[in-house]
C-alpha cells in the first residue's frame, strides 16, 4: 500500500473523520480510522458505533491500493505538526505491525490494527431520499439546538424530531424540527422537500445534529439525505454521515405549546437579552430563578440572592390584554433570544398566566417558534 497525500487535503480529511472518534475508548480498534485506498480514490472512516463519517482525501496519488487501520488521533496530530504544503509518503506492507509516514526529514512508524475487526456500518433499505437547502437548514439547526435534552433517563428526548406538519389540511406540507427537554421548547420548519415521506417522523440523535450541523457548512446550495427505518445518512462531495436514529416515541411536544394566550408584548430582543444578562449576574448558581414583571409600557427584572445581593433592571415594552408577573429560568431565555436571532430586532412573548408557559416568536420568522415553562416567583 503506497499513497502520496497533500497535507491540507490529508489533514481535512482525517479531522471530518476524527470528530467521530470518542477520547475514551472501550473498544480499543474504534481509536483508529479505515484509511482505505481502491476504484482511484482514498477515503478515511471512522465510528462510535452510533455514527460513521467517511470523508474522501482530495488529490491523492495511489502508487499501490489497500486498506489498513490507522491511531486515528496520533495520525491527526502528526499531519497537524508537519509543515504546510509538505508531501506526505504513506506505506504499509501487508502482515507487518506498523506502517509509515514520511514528510521531508520526518519519519513516522504508526502502529496497525487489521480492518476485519474494524465494525462496519450495516446496509439499510433507504426508503425516501431528498435534498434541503443548506442555510435555512443550518439556520433551523442552530436555533432551536438549545433545547435538545441532555439527561440520558429521556433518551426519545436526546435529539431533534423531525416529521412532517400541514397547519390545516389544505396547507402545503412543511418539514418541521422540534427540540424539547421538558423546561423549554424550540421549533422551526421549512417547506417539505420532493421524495420525503408524508408519513416521516424521527429522532436525530444530538451528537449527529451536531455533525450534520458541520457537515452542511462545506455543502454547496443543498444536502442530500436518506432514510431507513433506523439510520440516517446525510451526503457531501467529500462527506457521507450515517447516524442510527433514537428508538423511541417523541411526546405530544404541541401540548406544551399553549394556545391563545391573552396577554401579549413586545419587546427588543437585543434590549431584553443586555438586561437579563445583567440581573443575572447576582442570581447565582443554583436555581436561576428570575422574575418579571410585565406592565402597560415597561417590563422590570429582578432577581435575588442571600450571598451575591439584589438586582433590579428595567426596559421599554408594550404590553396588550393585562398585567403579569411571571418567572423564569433566567439562563434559558438567554439562550432563546441568543440562539433564535431575536437580537436582530423585536421579539413577541405571548402568555396565559403565571402558571402557563411563556411563548416566543421573532416577527420576521413566523415559523420559528420558542417556549420556556415558568418557575414559581
Amino acid at each position: 500500500m503506497k499513497i502520496t497525500f497533500e497535507r491540507a487535503s490529508l489533514l481535512t480529511a482525517l479531522s471530518r473523520a476524527v470528530r467521530a472518534v470518542q477520547r475514551r475508548n472501550t473498544i480499543p480498534i474504534l481509536a483508529n480510522v479505515v484509511l482505505r485506498a481502491e476504484d482511484g480514490r482514498v477515503t478515511i472512516l471512522a465510528s462510535d458505533l452510533d455514527i460513521w463519517i467517511t470523508s474522501r482525501v482530495a488529490g491523492a496519488v495511489i502508487e499501490e491500493p489497500g486498506v489498513i487501520t490507522l491511531p486515528a488521533r496520533t495520525m491527526e496530530e502528526i499531519v497537524k505538526k508537519l509543515p504546510e504544503g509538505a508531501q506526505i509518503k504513506f506505506e504499509y506492507e501487508p502482515g507487518k505491525p506498523n506502517a509509515s509516514l514520511r514528510a521531508g526529514r520526518s519519519r513516522f512508524s504508526l502502529g496497525t490494527m487489521p480492518v476485519s475487526d474494524y465494525p462496519t456500518v450495516q446496509a439499510s433499505e433507504w426508503r425516501s431520499s431528498f435534498s434541503l437547502p443548506v442555510k435555512p437548514l443550518k439556520s433551523a439547526i442552530d436555533r432551536i439546538g438549545f433545547a435538545i435534552s441532555t439527561e440520558e433517563t429521556r433518551y426519545y428526548l436526546n435529539g431533534i424530531y423531525l416529521h412532517i406538519h400541514r397547519e390545516t389540511a389544505d396547507a402545503a406540507p412543511q418539514l418541521r424540527m422540534v427540540a424539547t427537554d421538558g423546561h423549554k421548547l424550540a421549533l422551526d420548519a421549512l417547506p417539505a422537500p420532493a421524495g420525503i415521506d408524508d408519513r416521516l417522523g424521527i429522532i436525530v440523535p444530538r451528537k449527529a445534529v451536531t455533525e450534520l450541523s458541520s457537515l452542511v457548512e462545506e455543502a454547496g446550495e443543498s444536502i442530500k439525505l436518506s432514510l431507513s427505518d433506523s439510520k440516517i445518512m446525510a451526503e457531501t462531495d467529500q462527506t457521507t454521515l450515517v447516524s442510527k436514529l433514537i428508538d423511541g416515541t417523541y411526546p405530544d411536544y404541541q401540548r406544551a405549546i399553549p394556545r391563545d394566550g391573552g396577554i401579549r408584548c413586545k419587546v427588543s430582543g437585543a434590549e431584553l437579552l443586555a438586561a437579563t444578562q445583567r440581573v443575572g449576574v447576582v442570581s447565582g448558581e443554583k436555581g436561576h430563578l428570575m422574575r418579571f414583571d410585565f406592565t402597560a409600557e415597561a417590563i422590570t427584572l429582578s432577581a435575588r440572592n442571600s450571598e451575591a445581593g439584589e438586582a433590579r433592571d428595567e426596559i421599554d415594552a408594550t404590553l396588550e390584554g393585562g398585567q403579569i408577573t411571571i418567572g423564569f429560568n433566567w439562563r434559558y431565555l438567554v439562550d432563546l433570544l441568543d440562539r433564535l436571532g431575536a437580537t436582530a430586532g423585536e421579539v413577541d412573548i405571548e402568555f396565559r398566566d403565571p402558571g402557563t408557559a411563556g411563548v416566543f416568536r421573532i416577527p420576521a420568522e413566523p415559523n420559528l417558534l420558542a417556549v420556556i415553562m415558568p418557575m414559581r416567583v
